[in-house]
């Protein structure tokens, strides 16, 4: 599948501790667009990793996030999102 970027990407690192042991992740946050496709369709995902599990990823609006009190990982992760401002949605 082909995606396409808009714009650069915001970078965020993020250090933190999870079950005693210190984690290291890097994120890069843009718009991306993707073709039209049934399995594309709508807010739910369902797709397999490289080691055959069964994953699901879930497009949420980061407003319904804030509303339901969701803590969002880095900090600053938040403010990168309100600049990033929301692309439309089919």
């Amino acid at each position: 599948m082909r995606v396409t970027t808009g714009g650069a990407p915001v970078v965020l690192e993020n250090i933190y501790q999870h079950e005693g042991q210190t984690g290291h992740e890097i994120i890069f946050a843009t718009h991306v667009t993707w073709p039209e496709t049934p399995h594309l369709a709508g807010d739910l995902i369902e797709f397999q990793k490289g080691n055959g599990q069964a994953c699901i990823a879930r497009w949420v609006h980061p407003d319904t996030l804030e509303a339901g009190g969701t803590e969002r990982f880095p900090t600053g992760l938040n403010t990168h999102l309100q600049d990033l401002g929301s692309p439309p949605r089919a």
